[in-house]
Order: C-alpha cells, then structure tokens, then sequence
C-alpha cells in the first residue's frame, strides 16, 4: 500500500484522563509500515476553568472550538490527508466533532468517530441537546469504534448507522514475566481518584465488616469533603487494616498493585468506560474485582467465555465483602481466574493486537 498518512485528532496528550492517556500511548507506540500518524491536538486551549463563571466557560468554549476548527481546516486542505481519527470524550464536545466530520467530507477525508466513553446509549436515548447533537453527528462518520457491546449493539440497531459501529477495545503494554503464583487474597487495593461513585465507601465498609486480616490500601487523590468522610468511615481501622496512602506517582502506584491480592474497582460511575487501571491488574496478575458497568463486563469475559474477575453488585458493601470471601475460600479457583484474565489481556488487549485492528480499520477505509 506505501506509507499512507493518517492524521489523527484527540483531546490533546498532557493531562492524565482516558482520553488523554490514551492518545500518548497510541501516537507513542504505533508502529505500521503503512501509516503515520499526524498528531492534531483538540484540547481546550483556555483551560475551560470549573470555578469560572458559566458565561466565560461558554464564551472560551466557542473560542476554542473556532481555533480548532481552522487548525484541522489547514491541515485537512493543505496535505489532504486520507484519514481522520477522532477520539472523543462525548457530551459537548459531540458539537466539535460534528464540525470536524464536516470538515472532512468537504476535503473528502475518510473519518472515525472513536468514542471513550461508557453512556452513549444514555446519552442518545435521553433527549434534549446533546441527543440531538448525536443523533446528527454519528451518521456522518464512516467509521464509529466504541468501547464495549452495549454500546456496539444499541448503535448498529439504528438503522442509519447499522454496520458501521465496531468495538476497538483500549490497549495495553503486556509484559509476559508475571507473577501467578498461589494467593491468599488478603491484601486489597483501590487505584485510582477517590471519589464516592467508584464504590471507595461501599469498600472501605466492606473490608471493615471482614475483620480477619484483610488490609485495604487507598491510593489516589481525594477532595478535603471526601477525606473527611473516609476518615469517619475507617475510624479506628485507618493504620491496621486500612490504609490511606493519597496520590502515588504512576510506577509506585504499579508497583503497589504487583503486590495486592486484589485490585479493586467497585464503581458505578455514570460515565465509566473502559478502565485503564483495570487493564493494568490483569496484566500484572491481581485479581480484579468490579461491577458490570459498561465495558467492564466484556473485560472480565475469559476467552473461553466464562469470568476471569469478580462481578459484584453496585453499591452493596455485602456483594463485595461476599466476593473477598469467596475469593479466601476458594484460592484455587480464584488463582485460576487470576490465570484466564491474563490470558485475557495478552490475547485481545495488547498493544500488537489492538493496533493490528486499528490498522485494519484505515486498510478498510481506503479500499
């Protein structure tokens, strides 16, 4: 085919979200013989500040979107790059991505609409703007990729968009020298921003009810109303069986997850995607323990098609001190879920594999 370019669109690359991290290690580590990637960075260039008024958040959006559009504009219409991939985060900036996918069809741009979020089915049936904007949007893309099979099976149902919604999973860097020796399942650790809605308290409740040696460490950031309350949940367990360790750099942070039993992720977040910090355990050799939002579920789907995690029900400090338990009792079968979701993430979410599947996509487009 020769060296084809494809340009490439995101939500930037500093910052530490999904999206961001996502778009560092793609434009990083891909590799082809066929395409380069041309980074275009999208994000907000004015900071879009939470403690800003409403109106100047709005007024700096606008302004952001206009500069973005001209800076794809030039590069769409000077060097007529074949292929435009856009990764997106949703919500408004559905509206970005709606004036890029026009952009692309004026200078006859292939275009993919790679969605990093979990609600797309919410957001689409739920009405008002943003349903509209979607509703307009996604039917100009050639190509949407999303996360899981939620949402793949809700999109391809419409019928404007039937056959063009594919799964493109995220991706990881596997390393095949992991520990998957014999465990107790004693030692259990949340990675991540501490906040109510991924389950922190559910948990620290959980861990507090076992009373039998299990230590719970808590790695992340948290506001000063979180801590506070965190503080008054653990009480006097904070030090013996719980830990609250706060914002970790990344290698420590990975080197804290080599050693738990457990990595534990019981969200119910509104927007959860595909969790990169579960991706990481399953390549590390923990065993994950989480709740069946979005695509979490298809993550923690063996090959053979049974579990290579715990499943437990949102919200309920039981499920999950029910889960610890079982996991205890049970270490030989737990080891072997351990066992399927390395599997797992060497055979469908390695970097090689995932970007053999991108490349697909861009061979596809271009005939």
């Amino acid at each position: 085919m020769g060296s084809e370019m494809c340009i490439r669109d995101s939500s930037g690359t500093s910052g530490n979200g999904g999206t961001q991290t996502w778009t560092r290690q793609y434009l990083n580590n891909y590799k082809s013989e066929d395409f380069e990637l041309v980074h275009v960075n999208l994000s907000a260039r004015r900071g879009l500040l939470a403690e800003a008024s409403f109106v100047k958040r709005v007024i700096d959006g606008l302004l952001d979107l206009r500069e973005v559009y001209f800076d794809v504009k030039r590069a769409l219409k000077s060097d007529h790059y074949p292929i435009m991939h856009t990764a997106t985060s949703g919500s408004l900036g559905t509206l970005r991505d709606y004036f890029l996918v026009k952009l692309a069809k004026k200078y006859k741009t292939k275009s993919i609409l790679h969605c990093h979020y979990g609600c797309i089915k919410d957001d689409y049936q739920r009405g008002g703007l943003l349903s509209l904007l979607l509703k307009k949007t996604l039917p100009l893309y050639d190509i949407i990729l999303v996360l899981d099979s939620i949402s793949s099976d809700f999109l391809n149902s419409i019928p404007k968009l039937k056959g063009k919604v594919h799964i493109a999973p995220n991706f990881i860097n596997v390393i095949t020298d992991v520990d998957l020796s014999p465990r107790t399942y004693k030692s259990i650790a949340f990675i991540g921003n501490l906040v109510p809605t991924k389950g922190i308290y559910e948990l620290v409740d959980a861990v507090k009810s076992l009373n039998n040696g299990t230590t719970l460490n808590l790695i992340g950031p948290a506001t000063n109303d979180i801590a506070v309350e965190l503080k008054s949940r653990i009480g006097s367990d904070e030090g013996k069986s719980i830990h609250t360790l706060g914002r970790r750099p990344n290698n420590e942070a990975i080197a804290y997850m080599e050693k738990m039993d457990i990595i534990a992720l019981p969200t119910y977040y509104s927007s959860e995607a595909f969790p990169i910090s579960i991706l990481e355990a399953m390549s590390k050799g923990s065993l994950v323990l989480s709740c069946p939002r979005a695509a979490i579920p298809d993550m923690l789907t063996a090959v053979d098609g049974g579990l290579c995690g715990l499943l437990v029900e949102a919200k309920s400090a039981k499920s999950i001190a029910d889960a610890i338990l079982w996991a205890q009792k049970n270490t030989t079968e737990a080891d072997e879920l351990r066992r399927k979701a390395f599997e797992k993430v060497s055979t469908c979410y390695s970097m090689p594999v995932v970007f053999d599947l991108y490349s697909d996509y861009y061979k596809k487009m271009l005939g």
